[in-house]
């Protein structure tokens, strides 16, 4: 909860330069290399990973309330999953420039391989109906969600002191 209390400042830059960002094609390590924030100094790179993860962690159980159909659900958790890899590209790539690349990227690479077998198995489990697609959706970015949290508190010594 103290993640929710912070400064909406970062907050606010880091939508505005989120909204700038051109949307990822599926996160890899190649999507998230490229993306990475440069950051100036440690102070501005843990400001930057903890506005990332506020933004993602406000926005957890409030998208897609007022869907009516199958296709809006899959066009809105969509578009949702495309905010949290933006989210995620800025709080990882910070996270890695602060911490350095060495302490996160094997375990970064597999967590990768790691999250599309278990959605792709979501998606076989629902293959046979509409709900398959945005299921597969909705894993991703709950998988991911988790990733930031996980993260946030392996460093929390590093994001938060």
């Amino acid at each position: 909860m103290r993640h929710l209390t912070r400064s909406l400042l970062p907050i606010c830059s880091l939508a505005i330069l989120a909204a700038s960002a051109p949307v990822p094609k599926g996160m890899n390590m190649t999507t998230l290399n490229a993306r990475q924030p440069r950051c100036s100094t440690a102070i501005a790179c843990q400001k930057a990973a903890n506005a990332a993860f506020a933004a993602e962690m406000a926005r957890s159980g409030t998208e897609c309330r007022e869907v009516s159909n199958q296709r809006e659900e899959t066009a809105c958790v969509g578009a949702a999953l495309d905010t949290t890899e933006r989210n995620f590209g800025a709080f990882y790539g910070a996270l890695e420039n602060f911490v350095g690349g060495d302490a996160v990227r094997g375990a970064q690479t597999m967590w990768l391989d790691y999250r599309k077998k278990q959605c792709e198995g979501i998606f076989n489990f629902f293959r046979r109906g509409t709900i398959a697609p945005s299921a597969r959706i909705r894993c991703e970015i709950a998988l991911t969600r988790s990733r930031m949290r996980d993260l946030d508190a392996l460093f929390d010594v590093q994001l938060h002191h």
